[in-house]
């Protein structure tokens, strides 16, 4: 979790780990038996191995990569048994590594490196990390005597990211080295077996997540692999001069990034800290993303942290200590279209006061619903369920419903608008899964461009790539959203009217408005009511959009005549449902 624009920083609180011999790991992956078990598992290679046998048989003794970043790395042929590097260059090597490498596959060995001289009589992990468990970096140094460091990428609270050139592959990666402390120790253990279910469940790379190369362990901090990939979306809107881009760009960049939402959800993963840094472009001559760091990822039923994601992404569950869902990514993922768009956060709060504040300009206060699940209202209403007066950079006081959408984003489109409200709502369960924003009207109006037609067909129906007739296909799919669009709708207009209607009432002389306990009472009968008549409307899409897909599979669809015959039926469905629901 790389920390920029004044993000959270992670207080993490955990007792020092005093390492007393070079053979042994760390508490909690310490022992060479569990090392083993990862190894088995993982497939690291074990001593003079090579990752594949098709690898083994072409590798023969290749010099060093002489457009590698040490090509001047003198007489070294690779793979190389630790007895002949020591007998080549016991000079280079320090008594450490003397010592360390006879367990290792030599590919690289940094002879150009400032090297740090290891002690087993040294503090802090014989002298490899600094007082807080992080890796001292030596740029030209190796690390498992394959990768060569060449630059930092970024650091965060879990550890460094690092550029890296694999000498066994003759290419450049990614490596992530993992603090050298326990809780980070398991947390990216879990990393890894996150990493592992997206690569073995995504063979063709298709899913727009990051994929894992391998993972080892080398003087006692946990080492992973990854592709390396360009800038993050944050450097792109930066590059941009923070003004937003097209909406046809943003469009394009959402419907990938709803792509890897839906896979993370498809396997029950929770990200836990989506946000514009996560997300990478594959590289600058194209738009393809992938989504990065799961470092404080989890499976639903394996939840470790109870307060996470950074702070001007974070859900409002998450401020109120509400349990959490995969919906803290939907979220997210609302406040990252934004900031695509305009070029700066949503909700840049300062402090957790401020951030709920910012959400309830929006978004009103929270619904009776939600206050009745929090374990943390104390920290920002009073007892009577009212925001604490919180000061805005002009020395004002935020109030609740003083800004819209609309007017924040200076643009009318009532799809977008519709498509961001239909994510950030407080009650988690009303927010759109991946799968039903993919069905948006938002995401089918891009429908008519090349790149987008390409990932919203790859992602939502697999079948549509190979079929002849994709329009006809299409023209059906919104036949069967247009009744539940249009109920939504005429359901919005009626909670609108409602809210403006009973506003009159309770802002009314009449209503005995010099009592404050009536007041509130008036407020929670009001939202409960609010609250049935979404959760009515809903239901009812839900049932209704499940009861077309059963009745009408669009994959069966074959020829006009179905087509023609298909529609008739969807207008006898619409008619139907206008009687009963009338």
């Amino acid at each position: 979790m790389i920390e920029n624009k004044g993000y959270d920083n992670q207080k993490n609180n955990q007792s020092e780990i005093v390492v007393q011999d070079v053979s042994k790991y760390s508490e909690g992956i310490s022992s060479q038996e569990s090392q083993a078990k990862l190894n088995r598992e993982w497939g690291n290679e074990s001593q003079d191995n090579l990752e594949t046998e098709s690898e083994a048989a072409s590798v023969q003794k290749v010099t060093s990569n002489p457009q590698g970043p040490s090509s001047a790395e003198p007489n070294l042929n690779v793979p190389m048994t630790p007895r002949k590097a020591l007998q080549m260059f016991s000079d280079i090597l320090t008594d450490f590594e003397q010592s360390e490498m006879l367990n290792s596959t030599i590919y690289f060995i940094g002879p150009k490196a400032d090297k740090i001289k290891g002690s087993l009589l040294s503090d802090n992990n014989f002298g490899y990390d600094d007082d807080k468990g992080d890796y001292k970096i030596t740029l030209k140094d190796h690390i498992d005597y394959r990768y060569e460091q060449i630059r930092l990428l970024g650091q965060g609270s879990f550890g460094q990211v690092i550029e890296w050139y694999d000498h066994k592959k003759k290419e450049k990666c990614a490596l992530k080295i993992i603090r050298n402390r326990k809780k980070f120790h398991d947390q990216a253990l879990v990393e890894v077996k996150v990493l592992k279910t997206l690569r073995e469940n995504d063979p063709n790379d298709e899913k727009n997540v990051i994929r894992i190369f391998r993972h080892f362990t080398f003087r006692n901090h946990i080492c992973i692999t990854t592709e390396l990939l360009s800038i993050n979306m944050y450097e792109l809107v930066k590059d941009h001069n923070f003004e937003g881009f097209p909406m046809e760009t943003v469009r394009g960049y959402a419907i990938q990034i709803l792509q890897s939402l839906k896979y993370m959800r498809n396997m029950s993963i929770i990200h836990w800290d989506l946000k514009p840094e996560n997300i990478l472009v594959k590289d600058k001559t194209n738009k393809q993303l992938k989504v990065i760091d799961f470092g404080s990822s989890c499976f639903n039923d394996e939840r470790i942290y109870t307060y996470i994601q950074s702070r001007f992404y974070r859900a409002p569950e998450i401020i109120l200590g509400i349990p959490y869902t995969n919906a803290i990514d939907m979220w997210s993922f609302a406040c990252i279209i934004v900031e695509l768009y305009i070029g700066f956060p949503i909700f840049p709060g300062v402090s957790e006061n401020d951030q709920l504040a910012r959400i309830m300009e929006f978004k009103g206060a929270p619904p009776i619903n939600v206050m009745e699940e929090s374990t943390r209202s104390g920290y920002f209403f009073d007892d009577n369920l009212d925001p604490l007066p919180v000061k805005n950079s002009r020395g004002g006081i935020r109030k609740p419903c003083t800004k819209s959408l609309t007017q924040f984003l200076d643009w009318n489109d009532k799809n977008f608008i519709r498509f961001l409200d239909s994510w950030l709502h407080w009650d988690p369960e009303l927010r759109l899964t991946p799968e039903e924003a993919l069905c948006h009207d938002w995401i089918h109006e891009g429908l008519h461009t090349t790149q987008p037609l390409h990932y919203h067909h790859r992602m939502l129906n697999s079948q549509y790539q190979s079929s002849p007739d994709i329009e006809s296909r299409k023209l059906i799919q919104n036949h069967q959203l247009e009744q539940i669009l249009q109920f939504e709708e005429n359901e919005v207009e009626k909670c609108d009217q409602t809210r403006s209607m009973h506003t009159k009432n309770i802002n009314s002389p009449k209503t005995g408005g010099n009592s404050n306990f009536k007041m509130n009472t008036q407020k929670i009968q009001f939202q409960n009511f609010m609250d049935e008549l979404k959760r009515s409307t809903l239901n009812h899409t839900n049932k209704l959009k499940v009861d077309t897909e059963e009745k009408f599979p669009i994959h069966q669809i074959e020829d006009d005549d179905e087509i023609r015959k298909l529609a008739q039926q969807m207008n006898n469905l619409e008619n139907f449902n206008k009687k009963k629901w009338e």
